[in-house]
């Protein structure tokens, strides 16, 4: 999408020349030139078998487990065994749900 598209959006967001409108149009063009310079960096990590991301665990610590298991990263007693896989966790940090201490408690 090109600058003027996005800029053109800003006409849903407060009246012309409000802090509103001038805030967002500042921040668009800020992440719109910022886009190509994050997009050619390049990550790269060693020794890392793979890479397994969840979404946010809504302290639902059953679930969190049973995909754990089926990810082949825990056993059935809830022991790590993934080896150098890397676990991203996304959304709310871990420490909701019914489980004193929160979802992450063993």
């Amino acid at each position: 999408m090109s600058l003027p598209d996005l800029l053109g959006e800003l006409t849903r967001f407060g009246r012309k020349g409000s802090l509103t409108r001038t805030v967002c149009a500042l921040l668009l063009t800020a992440a719109w030139l910022a886009a190509p310079a994050i997009a050619e960096q390049r990550f790269h990590w060693t020794d890392v078998e793979r890479i397994v991301a969840i979404g946010d665990l809504h302290g639902d610590w059953e679930h969190y487990l049973e995909t754990l298991r089926a990810a082949g990263l825990v056993n059935e007693r809830g022991r790590w065994i993934g080896g150098t896989t890397h676990l991203v966790q996304t959304g709310d940090i871990p420490d909701r749900g019914p489980i004193p201490g929160g979802s992450s408690s063993t």
